[in-house]
């Protein structure tokens, strides 16, 4: 039997497996989710999460996580695909080249603590989801169908996560964006730019960011920044051009006038936060 064959029966036993949404189940033990911890979503066939980072505000937990599968032969990309043997349940699952944002209360409710990774593994497999790229096939098609059968909940952590930590901010600081620099990014590079995976939410080194479009006054650009970054002189930059450099005196920043861009995701993954000298 051809590769391709083969795939395709892969895929097409999977498709009789799994429901068309994403059927959950609550677990009986909750324990309450960490970083480098592997755990199990409770559902049929199973799916596993790699907790690599939890997003820094300290009232609310936002996680980010690794999609890891049992489908060996749908989920391998290659040599360079990350494995994790897991002995005491005689199984073998790989990582997944994407991620998703994943709140304490969905992992706790629903997710199986499995055991915890060292950071070598963390570290293998965030470097492995931000390089490998998800090939146009059968495999890809497999991929996809997993990010999008776990999009609603990523999307429902994160309004989540933004709503509870609403309650712990004061007023947003807002600025608007100069025309001059609205007008150079709208005609720069970004205005051509389209990501394979068009996304307006984006959580960078020391941020979180969403842009919103609001049919009043257009684009919107929100920054969520680190507690210890209070009363600490920042800089912002998109692409080298300040948006904001000052004393930050609340956690949330509000930028309006954006350029009007077909996609966002190249815009935001260029924002640079840093912390002035």
């Amino acid at each position: 039997m051809r590769k391709k064959d083969k795939l395709q029966r892969e895929l097409e036993l999977y498709k009789s497996l799994r429901e068309k949404d994403l059927r959950i189940f609550p677990v009986s033990k909750k324990v309450p989710p960490k970083v480098n911890e592997l755990r199990e979503l409770s559902t049929v066939p199973p799916l596993y999460f790699a907790l690599i980072e939890e997003l820094p505000i300290e009232q609310v937990k936002l996680f980010k996580a690794i999609v890891l599968t049992e489908e060996i032969a749908l989920g391998w990309l290659g040599p360079q695909t990350p494995v994790i043997k897991l002995s005491h349940l005689k199984t073998v699952i790989v990582a997944l080249p994407f991620w998703v944002y994943l709140d304490e209360k969905f992992l706790l409710s629903y997710t199986n603590k499995l055991g915890v990774l060292n950071d070598e593994d963390i570290h293998r497999l965030e470097g492995y989801a931000e390089r490998a790229r998800i090939p146009q096939d059968i495999r890809g098609e497999y991929i996809r169908s997993l990010m999008e059968l776990l999009a609603p909940y990523n999307t429902e952590s994160i309004l989540t996560y933004l709503e509870k930590l609403e309650e712990y901010q004061f007023a947003p600081s807002v600025f608007i964006i100069s025309d001059d620099l609205k007008n150079y990014y709208e005609n720069s590079y970004f205005a051509y730019a389209k990501a394979a995976s068009s996304k307006n939410v984006h959580k960078g080194k020391n941020f979180f960011a969403i842009v919103e479009k609001i049919p009043e006054i257009g684009p919107k650009l929100t920054l969520y920044l680190p507690q210890d970054y209070l009363g600490q002189k920042i800089t912002i930059k998109v692409a080298n051009n300040v948006l904001f450099e000052g004393t930050l005196e609340t956690l949330r920043l509000e930028f309006t006038n954006l350029p009007e861009l077909p996609d966002y995701t190249s815009w935001l993954e260029a924002i640079d936060v840093e912390i002035s000298v």
